[in-house]
């Protein structure tokens, strides 16, 4: 994976206040967007649960168990969201 720590993704894009504020497909979502997106393109899935690697890595994410992620087919923009499972189903 191209962006599979935050390292990666902190030396590819600009970030404040834990969001992407780099013109282009990501821009106004949360620092770890690309790293779930590339986790949803690998595994064919939209909706992943949140590993504890993957919260290890992004602390924000300790208290979530599932990112769904949506693209826009005409833009191309990623969109993700983190859900508590009772939250979500």
């Amino acid at each position: 994976m191209r962006y599979s720590t935050l390292a990666d993704i902190e030396a590819a894009f600009e970030i404040e206040n834990k969001k992407i504020t780099t013109p282009g497909p990501y821009c106004g979502q949360p620092r770890w967007a690309p790293y779930f997106a590339e986790k949803s393109e690998q595994a064919g899935k939209q909706i992943l649960k949140v590993r504890p690697d993957d919260a290890k890595e992004f602390p924000e994410l300790r208290r979530y168990k599932v990112v769904h992620l949506t693209i826009n087919q005409e833009t191309l923009a990623v969109s993700v969201q983190a859900f508590m499972v009772d939250d979500y189903w």
